[in-house]
């Protein structure tokens, strides 16, 4: 440090060394014991020094100029900032160098980012200042989930879209499903000769392999049914889906005895 703080003190003009020596020393900021040692170690050393020793220190000053002068200010900011601190600080600071670095890693020894110090700080802020951090928190809480719900409508009204163009298509795929099908029976009848009952049985068959499911309460089932019970005259069974002037005539077909005029209930 001492040696820096040298070189650095060489490069100034005379006024330049001249204001900082004043600022020092006037500077109410600043130990007085710590003043006195910086004096009686910077002025003395100057004198110290041999035609080879201010040579190469000289040379190692005119190697660095390209340095940014901000980034010596700073330096000397931060000198100015460490001859402040008390003796307590002194440690904490030493502390806070010491811990603030990275662990691991290719930056291993250096000082963390500022951006991780900003990260550190907030925590800090968050922990031991509740009421402020608290509001802030719940306000950033509040920015975020705006920002959420907006995005969850976006996905709504694009979901929503997407149902009603899979409805369209759906009921569009049902109307068409619906012509096959009615079509079907017409199909069926009109090849070769094919009976009215194979056409119905056909059309049965082919509607349950289509839709997986037995017909039940259907035009076709019921007019089956009621082919089954004019043309079947040893099947006496009545469906229930026929009519009741079906059922008679059903009856009436089945029974060889013609005497027979009215048709009982119980023969229903």
């Amino acid at each position: 440090m001492l040696d820096y703080l040298i070189s650095t003190f060489i490069q100034l003009n005379n006024d330049e060394f001249s204001s900082i020596i004043e600022e020092i020393i006037n500077s109410h900021k600043i130990n007085i014991c710590i003043q006195r040692k910086l004096l009686d170690h910077l002025i003395p050393t100057f004198f110290q020094l041999n035609d080879d020793d201010f040579s190469f220190r000289v040379k190692k000053i005119f190697e660095s100029r390209e340095m940014n002068t901000c980034i010596q200010r700073k330096r000397i900011e931060i000198f100015l900032q460490v001859c402040n601190l008390s003796d307590q600080q002194i440690l904490d600071a030493l502390s806070l160098f010491e811990a603030m670095t990275y662990p691991r890693g290719s930056n291993k020894g250096e000082i963390i980012s500022t951006y991780l110090q900003k990260k550190a700080r907030e925590f800090v802020d968050a922990s031991f200042y509740k009421p402020k951090s608290t509001i802030n928190l719940l306000e950033l809480k509040n920015k975020n989930l705006k920002y959420k719900i907006q995005g969850l409508k976006r996905n709504k009204f694009t979901t929503n879209a997407l149902l009603r163009l899979f409805s369209i298509k759906v009921a569009r795929a049902k109307t068409l499903k619906q012509r096959q099908i009615s079509k079907i029976p017409a199909d069926i009848s009109n090849i070769g000769q094919t009976s009215i009952c194979a056409t119905v049985e056909c059309t049965k068959i082919i509607y349950q392999f289509l839709t997986r499911e037995m017909p039940q309460h259907w035009s076709i089932v019921v007019y089956q049914q009621q082919l089954e019970g004019l043309f079947n005259r040893y099947d006496i069974k009545v469906h229930p889906n026929m009519d009741p002037q079906l059922q008679e005539s059903r009856i009436q077909l089945s029974i060889s005895d013609s005497r027979v005029q009215n048709i009982s209930q119980e023969m229903l």
